[in-house]
């Protein structure tokens, strides 16, 4: 799991309480619940769960916009953005939308690139003819 853009939260007044931003904080350090979350969820769209609605505890005043990357039918991952309640929702679920999209087309081409691929064949070293005297 990887997380970025931290700092950023600390512009919205929702998590200028330090007590509230601290237990947010700790749920990216134990992942397990937010890896649960994202493997409960619906796999065919955009999952919007705000406030309450999250199964996370800590985050009954945030909300997270997901959704899993799938290709193949198979779950590689999934891109996520949580912030405040009053997020620009729209805007939020394009950005999930074209990322995954672009992310899952991605793979989809390296797999059917590295399925295609030759493979590699090495030839046998050519022998350097050498004089009688061992010279070349």
């Amino acid at each position: 799991m990887k997380i970025e853009g931290v700092d950023r939260l600390l512009s919205y007044p929702e998590f200028s309480d330090v007590g509230k931003l601290k237990s947010l904080l700790g749920l990216f350090d134990q992942k397990e619940e937010l890896v649960t979350m994202v493997e409960e969820a619906d796999k065919a769209g955009v999952n919007v769960l705000i406030g309450h609605e999250n199964t996370v505890g800590t985050m009954n005043d945030s909300t997270i916009v997901f959704r899993t990357i799938r290709v193949d039918g198979v779950d590689i991952g999934a891109i996520g953005i949580i912030g405040p309640v009053r997020m620009d929702y729209e805007k939020v679920i394009a950005t999930i939308n074209t990322l995954t999209e672009s992310v899952s087309e991605m793979m989809r081409s390296a797999k059917n690139t590295l399925g295609t691929a030759k493979p590699l064949q090495l030839e046998e070293p050519k022998k350097v003819p050498t004089d009688t005297d061992g010279t070349t």
